[in-house]
C-alpha cells in the first residue's frame, strides 16, 4: 500500500487492483524516487489538454443531454481505464435514477505539479473544482460546488500521443464503484476478467440505486399535514436561539471549497481522521457570532478564542486554531458528545433526529432538519459500526426526502450538495444511519 498525501491534506490510498485506479507498485516506486528533468513545454501543454479534456467529458456526461461515448478518448486501452468508462456510464444512470442530473457544468482545472518519470511517462497532480446546478433547481438558481484531488499517470503511446493509464483520487463516488469491483473479484472470478467485473459492478450498483430511489419516493409521498405538524413540534422544541444560522451559512459558502491558502483554520488530513468535523465546528463557531466579512476580525476572534470554549487542554473544551484543535472540535463523536452534554460554555445541541437508518426515516422527520443543523452519518466498517462523518445543513427544500436536503462539507469538499448523493456514495439508505442536532443559545467566551 502506497499512501500519498494530497495537496489539501487528504489521503489518496493506492492499492493495486482495489479502490483506486493506479500505477503498478513498481511504477509508484519509480514516481517517488525519480529525479529526472522537467517535462518540456510542448509535452506539458499536451498533457494538460488530455487531462482537462477527460475531466470535462466525464462530468459533462452527467448532464441530461451529456454523452459517455467519448469519455475514454484520452484513456489508455487497458483494463483499469475500461473500468473508468463503465463507471462513467453507471454514474450518469445512477443520477438519472434519482430523478436529477448535473446542469450548467463548469470544470476548473489547476495543475499543481507535472512530474516526469521517464521519457514516456509522467504524473500530473490536479486540483479540480466542479461547479454545477442540480436539474431540480430552477435555471438561474443556486449552484453547487465540489473540490477534488486527482493524480493522473500518463503514458506516451507509439504514435506519440499522451494517454491516461492511471488515476488516483479522493472522490467517494469513484471509490464506491471500485470497492464493488474489488468485492466482485473476491467472489472468485479470474483476475483477467476485469472488464466483466466492471460490467457486473455497474449492474449491481444500479439495482442498489433503484432500491434507494424507491425509498426517496416513498419518503416524499407522506401526507403534508403530518409534515406540517412535525415541523411545528420541532420548532417549539428548538426554543429561542441566539445561534444565527445565517452566519454559519455565510461562513460555509466562503470556506466549503476554499483553497488551503485562503482558509483561516488548519485542515485535518485524512490520515488523522479527515476535516469534516473541524469544518462543521468552524461553521457552528461562525453561527454563534464569529462570522464577519472582514477576515482580519475573524482571525482576531480565532486567535483570542472568542466564541469558543477554550481550556488550553486538547481533552476538554471546544476550540480550534491555525495549528490544531481539541478533540471535540475535530472528532465526530467527541463533537457530538460535547454538544449533547449541555455544558453552559459549549455549543448547546438539541436532538432533532435520533440515530436512525436512513431508509427508515419518515418524510416528516426529514422535513424537520433545519438550515445550520449538524448531521452525522454512521455505517459499518469491518463489522464495526460508528458515526464517521459530519455535515453542515445548507438548505432543506422540505420535499420529505434526503434528495431535498443540501449540505456543505469537507472531506470531500462540497457546497450545496445533495445529502442523498453523499449517502449513495456510502452505500445507500440501507447501509447508512443518520442523526441530527440543532443549536440553542449558550454562553461562549465573547
Amino acid at each position: 500500500m502506497d499512501n500519498k498525501i494530497t495537496r489539501r491534506g487528504f489521503l489518496a490510498t493506492s492499492v493495486v487492483g482495489a479502490a483506486s485506479f493506479m500505477l503498478s507498485e513498481k511504477s509508484a516506486l519509480a514516481l517517488d524516487s525519480n529525479k529526472s528533468s522537467k517535462v518540456s513545454s510542448t509535452d506539458t501543454n499536451e498533457i494538460k489538454e488530455v487531462v482537462s479534456d477527460f475531466l470535462e467529458m466525464y462530468f459533462s456526461a452527467l448532464s441530461a443531454n451529456g454523452s459517455c461515448a467519448n469519455v475514454d478518448r484520452g484513456l489508455y486501452n487497458n483494463e483499469r481505464m475500461y473500468t473508468v468508462k463503465v463507471m462513467n456510464e453507471w454514474h450518469k444512470q445512477s443520477l438519472e435514477s434519482m430523478g436529477y442530473t448535473y446542469e450548467d457544468i463548469n470544470t476548473i482545472v489547476k495543475f499543481d505539479e507535472i512530474k516526469k518519470i521517464n521519457s514516456d511517462r509522467v504524473s500530473a497532480v490536479v486540483d479540480f473544482l466542479l461547479v454545477f446546478r442540480y436539474s431540480d433547481i430552477e435555471p438561474g438558481g443556486r449552484t453547487s460546488r465540489m473540490r477534488l484531488d486527482f493524480q493522473f499517470d500518463l503514458l506516451r503511446t507509439d504514435n506519440l500521443e499522451w494517454k491516461v493509464y492511471g488515476i488516483q483520487t479522493d472522490y467517494d463516488v469513484f471509490n464506491r464503484f471500485l470497492c464493488m469491483v474489488e468485492s466482485i473479484k473476491k467472489e472468485g472470478q479470474a483476475e483477467n476478467e476485469t472488464r466483466r467485473h466492471a460490467d457486473i459492478a455497474k449492474e449491481r450498483l444500479l439495482l442498489d440505486d433503484a432500491d434507494w430511489f424507491s425509498t426517496l419516493i416513498a419518503q416524499s409521498a407522506q401526507s403534508s399535514e403530518e409534515i406540517t405538524n412535525a415541523r411545528e413540534e420541532a420548532q417549539a422544541k428548538r426554543g429561542w436561539c441566539l445561534y444565527n444560522p445565517v452566519y454559519g451559512l455565510y461562513y460555509a459558502s466562503w470556506y466549503a471549497t476554499a483553497d488551503l491558502s485562503d482558509r483561516i483554520f488548519y485542515t485535518v488530513s485524512a490520515s488523522n481522521g479527515g476535516d469534516c468535523t473541524n469544518f462543521v465546528s468552524q461553521c457552528v463557531w461562525a453561527a454563534y457570532g464569529a462570522c464577519n466579512p472582514n477576515v482580519a476580525i475573524m482571525k482576531y476572534y480565532r486567535d483570542n478564542w472568542l466564541y469558543m470554549y477554550y481550556t488550553n487542554n486538547y481533552s476538554t473544551g471546544w476550540w480550534g486554531s491555525t495549528g490544531g484543535g481539541c478533540g471535540s472540535w475535530e472528532g465526530v463523536n467527541s463533537f457530538w458528545n460535547i454538544i449533547t452534554a449541555y455544558n453552559a460554555n459549549a455549543p448547546a445541541g438539541v436532538e432533532i433526529v435520533s440515530s436512525t437508518l436512513v431508509n427508515s426515516l419518515s418524510s416528516s422527520t426529514i422535513n424537520i432538519i433545519y438550515e445550520a443543523d449538524v448531521i452525522q452519518l454512521g455505517w459499518y466498517k469491518n463489522s464495526i459500526f460508528d458515526y464517521r462523518h459530519s455535515l453542515f445543513v445548507d438548505w432543506n427544500a422540505k420535499t420529505g426526502s434526503t434528495s431535498g436536503v443540501y449540505i456543505d462539507a469537507h472531506t470531500t469538499d462540497r457546497y450545496f450538495y445533495k445529502l442523498s448523493d453523499v449517502i449513495s456514495a456510502l452505500g445507500g439508505g440501507s447501509a447508512v444511519y443518520l442523526r441530527d442536532k440543532g443549536f440553542l443559545s449558550t454562553i461562549l467566551t465573547t
